[in-house]
């Protein structure tokens, strides 16, 4: 009974963070809706190009605070869990004094080095170099402010306080348009959408910061270098840099190449594709962020135990993705034709519903990449990225060199899709006995191939070309209620599905007792 009812607290716990967690997502869309179009007409689809080619070589470099917060969010939550005030303090000093020597050292390099980069890969786009100089000592202090807001995010997770960050991510989606469309009117180039970017960044940081100081004064402590902090520290990073290099690389790989081989035009495309791609993929990375404490909570419990939290969530963030994802493969081009004009989307549209197809496979292990940072074994999340980063460079360089344009991210796709079987296999090594084949292949693989079936079915039979918001805002939602009752379907047909149906069940009630709790209180 105990354990029951603590399994039903736990689920409404992380329900109620990922609710936060995708509140601040929906903000997101809204400014990305708004302000990508609003550049595109300001500056145009080749210096947009040009600008996603220089952010490219940035890009990479953010491991660097990613790592930092996952560290400082595994640790912390385990460590408060165990009521080690000494040990929080020792982290935190430690933390603190490794993050600002290697961020504030990394982004003086960045700015030195970015303009010989870019000279070296793109020498044929002259228009822009002649201020590589001030748009890279931009670009480098804006990523400074992102990577410290990414270390101080990390203590918010820890704390599990998702409402401060859907609040303070709330804040940024608003504040980051405004500067956009302020800036790049007055500064209709590229030195001033990535001047927009960095103030965004920026802002977003002070944020964080007077967070920080309110709530969680605790972390703010005089940096100093603790040799068991800093030991755990390096087992953690360590890993994760290799795991995070490789797979920031051939996020960027596409881009690069259509860069050096086809020109920026074709790299504006890609990101307008990427961009609302990586919409709904954030989405569910949001939706699946606040398992991340609850696995390093939950390391120290009974394999048995893990295996059940990490099967059922698994099930549930993969039917998320499949809800929010598949309808990308049919409704790309009239999603892309009422969002950034018909031209655009006559390129853009392939290309996203190849990275929509590469997004579902990589869903598909976000949970595995998620229980094995919470668990320390960061090891197993690395060996996935150099794999799939290995494969996706070789075909990408292949293709897009032989088929340029029409070969964008499908590298990518081949990449994810065959990293799938080392992925299962670990699971299965990973949990012995407890992870059967059928147990696995229903949290993992069938939301994901039952959504490619539904959706790509649509997209083959071929839906009408919408010209506005309503119309296609209808039917992505039609197409995502048909992916769910399908998977719900094929998962209900299946012995192993019966729990993840229930927690399935007991989600949709949830807010429904949430208004009955008001209306009863009022």
């Amino acid at each position: 009974m105990n354990a029951g009812a603590d399994q039903r607290r736990s689920l409404a716990l992380i329900a109620g963070n990922s609710g936060w967690n995708l509140l601040a997502f929906l903000l997101g869309i809204a400014a990305n809706l708004v302000a990508l179009p609003f550049v595109i007409r300001h500056i145009g689809i080749s210096q947009f190009g040009i600008c996603g080619l220089l952010l490219a070589l940035a890009t990479p470099l953010t491991l660097i605070g990613t790592t930092l917060g996952l560290s400082t969010a595994q640790a912390l939550a385990r460590l408060r869990s165990q009521s080690d005030a000494r040990a929080v303090t020792d982290f935190c000093a430690t933390i603190t004094a490794i993050g600002l020597v290697v961020v504030g050292v990394t982004g003086i390099a960045l700015a030195l080095i970015a303009p010989l980069i870019a000279r070296a890969l793109y020498p044929g786009y002259q228009p822009v170099m002649h201020s590589i100089g001030l748009i890279s000592a931009t670009m480098a202090c804006g990523w400074i402010a992102q990577q410290l807001s990414l270390l101080m995010q990390g203590v918010h997770v820890a704390a599990q306080a998702y409402r401060r960050i859907a609040t303070i991510n709330g804040f940024g989606a608003v504040a980051a348009p405004l500067l956009i469309f302020v800036i790049v009117s007055a500064m209709p180039d590229v030195e001033g959408y990535i001047l927009a970017l960095a103030l965004g960044y920026g802002l977003i940081t002070l944020f964080w910061l007077m967070s920080t100081a309110s709530s969680f004064r605790w972390s703010l402590v005089r940096p100093r270098v603790h040799r068991v902090a800093t030991r755990s520290i390096a087992v953690f990073t360590g890993w994760q840099t290799l795991g995070q290099i490789a797979a920031n690389v051939a996020n960027q790989i596409d881009r690069y190449l259509l860069g050096a081989w086809v020109g920026p035009n074709a790299v504006g495309y890609y990101n307008v594709s990427q961009r609302l791609q990586e919409v709904s993929y954030i989405g569910v990375l949001k939706a699946g962020e606040a398992l991340f404490p609850q696995f390093s909570i939950s390391s120290a419990e009974s394999v048995e135990r893990q295996a059940k939290l990490f099967f059922r969530a698994s099930w549930m963030v993969n039917l998320v993705a499949a809800m929010l994802m598949a309808p990308l493969l049919p409704w790309a081009h009239s999603l892309l034709s009422v969002w950034v004009g018909s031209a655009s989307a006559q390129y853009a549209a392939p290309v996203l519903q190849v990275l929509t197809v590469g997004g579902l496979f990589s869903c598909a292990g976000w949970v595995f990449s998620l229980y094995a940072l919470g668990i320390a074994k960061a090891r197993y999340t690395a060996m996935l990225s150099i794999s799939g980063a290995f494969i996706t460079a070789l075909a990408s360089a292949f293709l897009i060199h032989r088929f340029g344009m029409r070969a964008a991210g499908v590298g990518g796709v081949i990449g994810m899709f065959v990293n799938l079987a080392p992925m299962l296999w670990l699971i299965r090594r990973h949990f012995g006995q407890i992870a059967g084949l059928g147990r696995v292949c229903v949290a993992v693989l069938l939301p994901v191939c039952t959504a490619l079936a539904v959706a790509g079915g649509l997209a083959a039979i071929g839906v009408p070309t919408q010209n506005s918001w309503p119309r296609v805002i209808i039917g992505y939602f039609a197409t995502s209620i048909a992916v769910m009752a399908a998977v719900v379907l094929l998962t209900a047909l299946t012995r192993q599905g019966q729990d993840s149906l229930s927690d399935l069940r007991r989600l949709l009630r949830m807010p429904f007792a949430w208004v009955a709790d008001v209306i009863l209180t009022g």
